[in-house]
């Protein structure tokens, strides 16, 4: 009986250990969060990502911005 009560003592000691861990790694990633407008409604959607995450966000919008607005322009030659 002791000894099954050691091993759960060290499975929950175990445990402890790694919920602080992925704490650690949550704060050091904060969410920026931003309201965007949905397409066919009158209210807005809050997203939250990381700051990494935003900028990939962007981008990925500037270059299907450019690629839309260059089109016409390429089929007129």
């Amino acid at each position: 009986m002791l000894v099954a009560l050691a091993i759960f003592a060290a499975a929950q000691a175990s445990q402890t250990v790694q919920p602080s861990q992925t704490m650690a790694a949550a704060n050091s990633e904060k969410k920026v969060c931003r309201s965007m407008d949905v397409t066919g409604s009158m209210l807005r959607k809050k997203v939250c990502l990381t700051e990494q995450e935003w900028q990939a966000f962007d981008k990925r919008n500037r270059n299907n911005a450019d690629q839309m607005t260059d089109a016409p322009n390429r089929n007129r030659s």
